[in-house]
């Protein structure tokens, strides 16, 4: 069981600085009303299927500054509008790690060592309005990103 620093009123579970490594399924079985879940710089390199999934009311997750090489897969996805993963060391998108995250509505992946992203990776992310796409992709070629940047569920006309 990971010790978080948990404000009821607000609903806010965070910890920050720690060497967690793994986090495990059960976890964070005892913090299922957290809706923004802080673990930033924590040294995290992996997250076991389910570890937070069972956080039916999270909504927002910071993961950033940790030692992740890919997206979290079985994330909250009933929830989850917002998504943390700045300066990690993920490598790709698959349409697998997002499967299921069709209330997600910001995508945070910059400063990572992206250098491929499967075709239709976002497709389910229909509700996706806010992305870092200036600073996530930087080995990527522009053509990967054709099918993203032209969706018209991110850029409506006026």
């Amino acid at each position: 069981m990971i010790e978080l620093s948990f404000s009821p009123l607000w609903s806010v579970g965070q910890t920050k600085g720690n060497d967690l490594g793994v986090l495990r399924a059960g976890d964070f079985e005892s913090y299922g009303q957290v809706k923004l879940l802080v673990l930033d710089e924590n040294q995290i390199t992996e997250i076991e299927t389910d570890a937070l999934g069972r956080m039916e009311q999270l909504e927002q997750l910071y993961l950033n500054g940790n030692q992740l090489t890919r997206i979290p897969i079985s994330l909250p996805s009933s929830s989850l509008t917002c998504l943390f993963l700045e300066t990690n060391r993920i490598t790709s998108v698959r349409a697998a790690d997002l499967q299921g995250l069709n209330k997600l509505q910001q995508l945070h992946l910059s400063r990572n060592l992206i250098d491929s992203i499967e075709m239709g990776a976002f497709d389910q992310l229909t509700r996706l309005a806010l992305t870092d796409f200036l600073f996530i992709f930087p080995a990527c070629s522009p053509s990967s990103l054709i099918d993203v940047t032209r969706r018209e569920d991110l850029h409506p006309e006026h």
